[in-house]
Parts: C-alpha cells; sequence; structure tokens
C-alpha cells in the first residue's frame, strides 16, 4: 500500500511517521499454493510528543484507523480526538456532525479550525460529549440526567475560564449551546441484535 494513502490517516490520528520498511513474507501452507504476504512496519510517534498508552487507546486507534481506512468515518483532522481525548471513532462522529451544524448555523470558522480548537482542549472536547450522553441517553433516570448535565456544565465553564483565545472560546461555548439545545438524536438507536448503526 503506498505511503501517501497511509500516511495522512496516520496523521490524521495524531501521529508523525519517522521511519517505514516494507517487507515481503511468503507464507506456506500444507496443500496450498504460497501466498505473499507484505508487511509494513511504519516508526511513529505522537505528534504532541507525550507517550501513548497502548494498552488503553491501542484497541480505539486499531478501530478508528480501520473505519477511515475502509471510509467508514472521515478521514480528517477531528480523529486526533482518538489520542487526545480518548474518544471512540464513533464519539467523534457526534463531534464532527455538531462541526457541520454550526457551519451551516452561520459560524465563521473552517471545519479544520474548529477541529485544531477542539484538538487544543480535548478535555474540553470529551466533556462536551459526555454533556451530550447525559442530555440525551433515554437510559438515564431524569434526576441522574439532571445531576449529570449541572456537573458537567460547571466543569466545562470552569475549563473555559482558562481558555486565552476568544475565538476558541466562541466556538467551545457555541458546541455547549449546541448540545444544549438538541431535542433529539439518532445516537442511541440500536438494531434488532442491539448493536449501534454503523458509524
Amino acid at each position: 500500500v503506498s505511503l501517501s494513502r497511509r500516511v495522512p490517516v496516520l496523521e490524521n490520528l495524531g501521529f508523525s511517521v519517522i521511519s517505514e520498511q516494507t517487507h515481503d513474507i511468503t507464507v506456506h501452507q500444507a496443500g496450498a499454493d504460497p501466498r505473499l504476504v507484505v508487511l509494513h512496519d511504519m516508526e511513529l510517534v505522537n505528534r504532541d510528543g507525550n507517550a501513548t498508552d497502548l494498552d488503553k487507546i491501542g484497541p480505539l486507534l486499531e478501530e478508528a484507523f480501520l473505519a477511515a481506512w475502509n471510509g467508514e468515518i472521515e478521514d480528517g483532522l477531528f480523529n486526533r480526538l482518538i489520542l487526545l481525548a480518548g474518544l471512540t471513532a464513533r464519539e467523534v462522529t457526534v463531534l464532527r456532525a455538531y462541526s457541520r451544524y454550526l457551519r451551516q448555523a452561520g459560524i465563521t470558522y473552517s471545519q479544520d479550525y474548529i477541529a485544531d480548537t477542539m484538538n487544543k482542549y480535548p478535555a474540553i472536547a470529551a466533556d462536551i460529549f459526555r454533556l451530550f450522553v447525559a442530555r440525551m441517553d433515554p437510559a438515564l433516570a431524569e434526576k441522574t440526567r439532571e445531576r449529570k448535565c449541572k456537573a458537567l456544565a460547571a466543569s466545562i465553564e470552569e475549563a473555559l475560564a482558562a481558555v486565552p483565545s476568544l475565538d476558541d472560546d466562541r466556538i467551545l461555548r457555541r458546541y455547549v449551546n449546541a448540545v444544549q439545545s438538541t431535542l433529539r438524536t439518532s445516537y442511541f438507536q440500536r438494531d434488532a441484535q442491539g448493536n449501534p448503526p454503523a458509524v
């Protein structure tokens, strides 16, 4: 697989590619013709220089890589939130959808600028998603919903006080406002087997 196809997916997940080696491996099985397997061995580093806990985040990254590779999710800057905020590919899709809505509602910032803002403040981005869940999850009792929403709104407000950029503050507050104004969602729907819809 060409580097030009592999590298952008990895960069959008928050990595820099340091080096790459390709190995051709011939696999022999009894009763079958030899099969060629191509192994791409790539050395990656976290773009922000932090260590990556692959035991914790590895399955999320693998799921997101395959989803982006197969065209099931958009291959864009929002995917960095998987590494930075510990969100799943499906959870990131919710934040991406809100950014699209904000653009349609007339926010002047580009999708990439909005994604960069969310990536600068991954803890706030994660709390905004949690606020979405607290507000919309049909399994929550009303008192639990109110308590969670109040606690998350207070946590987000406290974190916003430390955001130095007015543009970033405006984007994050618009997200909170959009989540708090949402009346319904299909995010929690399940099929007959209890599985969520595809990303």
